[in-house]
């Protein structure tokens, strides 16, 4: 599995109220569970592209780096709780995204909302991750690297 550091960001943000959500986000990383692919002015560039491509939605600079690293790597699999705008995003040349893990169902609507709206996390959105994080465990679901 590969991330980029604003992905990170993101992550370790919307976990911040999650106990211990943001030290357990980092050390899966420290652990290898994802390799950080560092940004390179071609990757800033096209990031940049998609940004103003889906301003309509609006996209975030981590979907956009997510998108142009895809694109870089000629993969059309994305892991992602954010079903709604990866959904929407396109691949030059690949089309869709396939979205991991599936989206989750029985969850409560509260949680629904916060955990599909990323890029406007409110107050309690970190808590909302950690539920669904843990909901994701409890279906079986397992980190797999692909």
């Amino acid at each position: 599995m590969v991330a980029t550091d604003a992905v990170l960001t993101e992550a370790t943000h919307l976990l911040g109220r999650v106990p211990s959500g943001r030290e357990t986000c980092t050390d899966f990383f420290l652990a290898g569970g994802a390799v950080l692919v560092p940004s390179t002015l071609a990757s800033l560039r096209r990031s940049r592209e998609l940004i103003e491509k889906y301003a309509d939605l609006p996209m975030d600079f981590a979907d956009s780096t997510l998108v142009a690293l895809a694109e870089e790597l000629g993969t059309n699999r994305v892991f992602t709780t954010d079903h709604r705008d990866f959904s929407v995003y396109r691949i030059v040349g690949r089309g869709h995204f396939v979205i991991e893990p599936p989206p989750v169902t029985n969850l409560e609507p509260e949680e629904v909302a916060h955990s599909t709206a990323p890029s406007s996390p409110g107050p309690r959105s970190g808590e909302a991750c950690g539920r669904l994080a843990r909901r994701l465990l409890q279906q079986g679901f397992h980190y797999r690297r692909i």
